[in-house]
């Protein structure tokens, strides 16, 4: 176990600059008079300060007060004139001494430009956005943190913060910086000193200039930039002469190298942005656009732009102070968040970005005469899972990615560590309270992949944490080299004092050249290269004797034998009896993960796929090339809305409780991943071919990747009163089909892009679920079928069985549909009908194999609403010291509270305060006691039972109850 070091400074004048100087001989300079002209003996004015917080994994400054000038006639940085930049107001970023424990590459480097003792000018600086009428476009005004001089400022003594106070006109502005763990946040606090209404908001930018004094393997000491500093050496071209000063990812784009702008109400709006030196050294800081379960009380972003940071001569979002709005190439005018008339932005600039900058909006909202708004953002590590909610904070350091290697089972590094750090911030000065006996559990679910290495405990205890301090805990684990993709596990923590916390992460895990071939059906790929393609030799078995496998053939519309594996195509294997794991014989990774380029020729029809490589591949970064239009490529989104393939590829996944059989699953947008082994149906709409180009993996830790250095997709589904589905399982005696829907979707475009084509059956299979519908003016067979509206509405539902026996229907989540539709299912074979609310599920005989038609229909209805029904008051015993038990039935869930009320209607206790209640019978007890834990005298009493609905519809009963003494 490792304590952490934290830090809490102010810097001023010529002090500083002795301390600053010792420290950069220490290689602790990191861009420390980098930028400033040997020459020139009084860069920094006098007096020239900065305040700053931190510890060994995340640091801020501030600067408060004086100039630094950098560059001159031959510069550094900046050439042939030299830049004098004010410090007040300003930010900087770098990294502690420890960093990631995963690599010591991260520490102690600079994660913006000037870090870490020039926190000056326009590098990172944020602008406060004021007006009172939002319809006068002259009345938005933008003012410049920190301009013309801070009010105030100072270093807490508790916990690990500083504060700034600036006046902007009609509005004060305090601003709180503490550090959490390995993050920065930042709370402005915004006080309309007026007696009218005011709409304040908040623009923030940083220059993520890095910067690493002893560099990286390939010897570049400055990345996300290409400034001409006094010795750095800034990231160049890869050898496929593709630019990657930095790797900048979002997750609905790919790396960003191309300037990039994004508004909320469109669907690719990130909702978050990692900015790191590289590929394989994934280090950096992420910063968020929305609140997570983690940062609950951050501020949704209402404006994004990935562009240039600028300079003399050429626009860029930050430079001079500008905070430009648009990417370079637009041209557009107005402000998008504050002009209402403002032109479309323009999402994409197509010119390579060579300092790197971002900039988020925070739209203003109106806050009353001498109101407050607070706006809160975190700027934190990419690497790290983290839960920053007071009074402690905990961090994961997991591994970002295990690849094939050398270690245990094929995968390296294997055994993995992962770290678990606690920052204890019960540090109020005189109210301090260190955590003890901290218990920490990790949890590693049977057959994720994960186990903990031998002699490993699954529960540590931290025996203690002083306050402001930070304390870690490691476990060694092991991936067992069969599962792949993102492997999860749990991690409990339980202090003696402060609530108990529970963190979900996950490791991305490639995939090894082992396949389990199970009894049954097994769909699935093989994603390597072979010395022998043929499926005897990779699996060292006897096609005929020991399995068979198929292909689907488009042109013909059924399945075909095969007899050798092609990467990026799927296929089928079922084995006589379970083969158990095998070892892939002459397997080796293919060549081309890091470049990509590998063709999968999709015909019309039904096609069978898989990912040619050993690492998950995102959809919305497929790109294609339709035989129909060829002039131009398109990403998988423009395909799905150009209508020329289906929206969702189906997989198999076998059944838990039969692993002979398995059932049909989805992928719900474009956003999700496409694994390594498993095999994909996709279904085709157009007349001609499709050419699908995979595209390099771009996982960050991949190792020795050169990029050391856009689309829409489809989010995942939600229950909401606007769009739900409704799903719809059956099972009989051999098989399960699990995955049908029908439903509502939020627009007519949504309700055809849906749609999903049923697949066609497995091998083997015994049971098949299908809803009768059509796509594109032709009648099909649909998995899902979504009605644009909630109007009435039938679906056809089609249950194929291959054996006799009975056949079961269920609906597992009826309790997510809106209370507000009707559904039930009709069988027209006996006239049954059942109300899906009041009936799990429906069950029919089939005296012998065929298909069995059921109708499911849907029309709107009123609400439900939460009555109260028959209260009964009863003693709990026959002592006169028992308590009463209060029974009382609702008619539908609401969440309620139960008081005890004196005659004269004031409360003496409360029992229940928005409790959740099912409908039916409830219970709650009284033992004749006030809310101060008194015995009540005796008397007249009332029970008051409040229920209320989700729709915010509120019933009340009273009941009279009397106790006797």
């Amino acid at each position: 176990m490792v304590k952490m070091s934290n830090c809490k400074w102010i810097a001023f004048g010529v002090v500083a600059l002795g301390s600053l100087q010792h420290a950069h001989a220490q290689g602790r300079g990191l861009w420390y008079y980098e930028c400033i002209d040997p020459m020139n003996m009084t860069p920094y004015s006098t007096p020239y300060g900065f305040i700053g917080t931190g510890n060994d994994f995340i640091n801020v400054n501030m600067g408060v007060v004086g100039t630094v000038t950098m560059g001159g006639m031959n510069g550094p940085c900046y050439a042939p004139s030299s830049r004098t930049m004010d410090a007040s107001g300003r930010f900087c970023f770098f990294t502690g001494p420890v960093g990631s424990q995963q690599s010591s590459f991260d520490d102690n480097i600079a994660l913006s430009m000037g870090a870490p003792f020039d926190p000056v000018g326009d590098f990172s600086y944020a602008k406060i956005i004021r007006y009172s009428d939002p319809a006068v476009a002259s009345d938005q005004k933008l003012k410049l943190f920190g301009e013309g001089g801070l009010r105030g400022w100072y270093v807490g003594a508790s916990k690990r913060y500083f504060v700034a106070s600036y006046a902007d006109g009609g509005a004060d502005i305090n601003l709180e910086t503490r550090v959490l763990g390995d993050a920065v946040r930042m709370r402005w606090r915004m006080r309309n000193t007026t007696a009218n209404i005011l709409y304040l908001g908040l623009r923030f930018g940083t220059f993520v200039g890095m910067r690493s004094d002893t560099g990286d393997t390939a010897g570049n000491t400055q990345a996300n930039t290409t400034i001409g500093s006094a010795s750095g050496f800034a990231k160049g071209p890869t050898s496929d002469g593709q630019v990657w000063i930095g790797y900048n990812t979002t997750p609905t784009t790919k790396p960003v190298r191309i300037q990039r702008a994004f508004i909320r109400s469109r669907q690719n709006f990130p909702s978050y942005a990692n900015f790191q030196w590289g590929q394989s050294t994934p280090y950096g800081i992420r910063v968020d656009n929305d609140p997570t379960p983690q940062t609950p009380d951050a501020t949704p972003v209402e404006h994004f732009v990935i562009g240039d940071y600028g300079g003399p001569g050429w626009p860029g979002q930050l430079y001079g102070n500008a905070m430009l709005p648009r990417v370079y190439t637009d041209f557009g005018v107005g402000d998008p968040v504050l002009d209402a008339a403002a032109d479309p932005i323009q999402e994409v600039s197509d010119t390579y970005i060579s300092d790197t900058a971002y900039l988020q909006t925070i739209k203003p909202e109106a806050v009353a005469a001498f109101g407050t708004r607070d706006v809160i953002q975190y700027i934190r590590s990419p690497w790290s899972v983290g839960d920053y909610r007071d009074p402690y904070t905990t961090i994961i350091d997991a591994p970002r990615l295990i690849s094939t290697g050398a270690g245990s089972n094929g995968l390296d590094p294997n055994p993995m560590q992962i770290y678990v750090h606690i920052d204890n911030q019960y540090a109020t000065v005189d109210q301090e309270v260190p955590l003890t006996n901290v218990r920490l559990t990790l949890e590693l679910k049977e057959g994720s992949g994960l186990v903990l290495d031998t002699g490993e405990a699954k529960t540590k205890i931290i025996s203690r944490i002083e306050p402001n301090q930070i304390s870690n805990i490691s476990w060694s684990v092991v991936a067992d080299g069969t599962a792949f993709g993102k492997l999860p596990f749990t991690l409990k923590v339980e202090p003696a004092t402060g609530p108990a916390r529970t963190l979900e992460g996950s490791i991305l895990v490639a995939a090894t050249p082992t396949v389990r071939i199970a009894e049954g059906p097994n769909f699935m790929t093989f994603p390597w290269s072979f010395a022998d393609s043929s499926l005897d030799a990779i699996l060292g078995l006897k096609q005929g004797i020991d399995y068979l496998a198929y292909r689907w053939e488009p042109e013909l519309g059924e399945y075909v034998p095969v007899t050798s594996a092609t990467r990026a195509n799927g296929l089928w294997i079922v084995p006589v009896t379970d083969q158990g794991l095998l070892t892939l014989s002459g397997a080796s990774s293919p060549s081309d993960a890091t470049t990509g380029g590998q063709v999968t020729i999709l015909k019309p029809g039904w096609n069978m796929i898989g990912n040619p490589y050993n690492y998950p591949v995102t959809l919305s970064q497929l790109v294609a090339v339709a035989d129909d239009s060829p002039a131009q490529s398109l990403t998988w989104q423009e395909l799905v809305d150009s209508g020329l393939v289906n929206s969702s590829l189906a997989y198999w996944k076998r059944n838990p409780e039969d692993p002979t059989s398995g059932t049909y699953e989805f992928t719900t947008g474009s956003a999700d991943q496409v694994l390594p082994s498993q095999g994909y149906w996709v279904y085709v709409t157009s007349f001609n071919p499709i050419r699908i180009t995979w595209p390099a993996i771009y996982s960050e830790g991949l190792p020795n990747s050169e990029r050391s250095t856009g689309n829409r997709p489809g989010s995942k589904w939600q229950q909401t009163e606007k769009q739900w589905r409704l799903q719809l399982t059956a099972r009989n005696g051999q098989g399960l089909d699990a995955n049908n829907y029908v439903g509502v979707a939020a627009t007519a475009l949504a309700s055809k892009q849906l749609a999903i084509v049923e697949p066609p059956a497995a091998i083997n299979s015994k049971l098949q679920v299908s809803i009768a519908g059509e796509l594109n003016g032709k009648a099909t067979r649909l998995a899902q079928s979504l009605a644009e509206g909630a109007g009435r509405k039938e679906w056809k539902v089609l249950v194929k069985s291959e054996v006799s026996g009975d056949v079961t229907v269920t609906w597992p989540n009826i309790s997510t549909v809106p209370r507000n539709v009707n559904l039930q299912v009709v069988d027209p074979a006996t006239k049954t009908t059942r109300d899906l609310r009041f009936n799990g599920s429906y069950t029919f005989r089939m005296d012998q194999p065929g298909t069995r038609e059921l109708t499911v229909q849907m029309q709107p209805g009123a609400a439900a609403r939460a009555l109260i029904g028959d209260v009964l008051v009863t003693r709990t015993g026959r002592d006169s010291r028992s308590g009463f038990s209060i029974n009382y039935a609702l008619s539908a869930g609401a969440n309620t509270s139960i008081r005890i009320l004196n005659g004269s209607g004031k409360e003496v206790y409360t029992l229940t305060r928005g409790r959740a209640d099912g409908a039916g019978q409830n219970t709650a007890t009284w033992q004749m006691r006030d809310n101060a834990n008194r015995a009540v005298a005796p008397g007249a009493y009332q029970v008051e039972i409040v229920a209320e609905t989700a729709s915010g519809e509120r019933v009340r009963k009273f009941v009279p109850i009397n106790v006797v003494r």
